[in-house]
């Protein structure tokens, strides 16, 4: 999966959700939100994602509900084979992305 761009890891990780499975031949991905809302997920970019202790980012071309689940479309995923080696990878984002809060905490 080298077309994924390499950078530098998150400052301070936190996970909001998990890859799922391949959802198509075209490389759209069942995601899995651990956000209250799940589609909220979208709202904190960049995503990263560690593989073989490598962050990676990974960009979001497209994403929709569709059925049950919601599915994503990766920038660069293209087929199912590329899809599938994301399978089970958390998604993170670095802390400094969320909102501060006032008497409260994540």
């Amino acid at each position: 999966m080298n077309k994924l761009k390499k950078i530098i890891s998150p400052i301070n990780p936190i996970i909001l959700g998990k890859l799922g499975a391949a959802y198509s031949t075209r490389g759209w991905i069942k995601i899995f939100s651990f956000t209250k809302i799940p589609e909220d997920i979208f709202c904190y970019k960049p995503w990263f994602i560690k593989r073989i202790n490598i962050w990676e980012i990974i960009k979001i071309e497209n994403w929709k509900n569709n059925n049950k689940c919601i599915i994503t479309k990766f920038s660069e995923i293209n087929n199912k084979n590329s899809a599938d080696l994301l399978t089970n990878l958390e998604i993170n984002i670095d802390s400094n992305v969320l909102p501060n809060l006032k008497e409260e905490y994540y």
